[in-house]
């Protein structure tokens, strides 16, 4: 199942980038990301799983936003858990996608988007 977050402000959007941290904290010992549509990369690079720490996340997003690699609402980038658990987007439509196949992790992520105001939608 897949949730959206509807259309946010680009601080906004980079203000969910703190909450997809701890929840990667709380409920995966793993990470990755992946370049998508938009991302300036070649394209042997887009589409593939790459490791990367959750404590480095942040400061990875931070760094390819600078060099023009990924660009907030105008490009994608998937950040999952490795294990086909869940799976967050930063969308290049300014706005975040949740995926996954357990309702409980879907039931959370909504909650925490409702007490912050953010209308999701399915």
């Amino acid at each position: 199942m897949e949730i959206s977050s509807g259309i946010l402000n680009e601080n906004k959007l980079r203000e969910e980038l703190s909450y997809i941290i701890t929840f990667f904290k709380k409920h995966s010992s793993k990470a990755n990301y992946m370049y998508g549509m938009a991302c300036n990369v070649d394209m042997e690079e887009q589409w593939k799983d790459i490791p990367i720490n959750i404590n480095d996340i942040n400061k990875k997003v931070s760094e390819l936003n600078d060099k023009g690699i990924f660009k907030y609402c105008d490009s994608d980038l998937y950040i999952s858990d490795g294990n086909d658990k869940f799976t967050f987007l930063l969308c290049h439509e300014c706005d975040v996608y949740f995926e996954s196949k357990d309702f409980e992790l879907i039931k959370l992520v909504r909650k925490d988007w409702e007490q912050k105001n953010i209308r999701y939608m399915k």
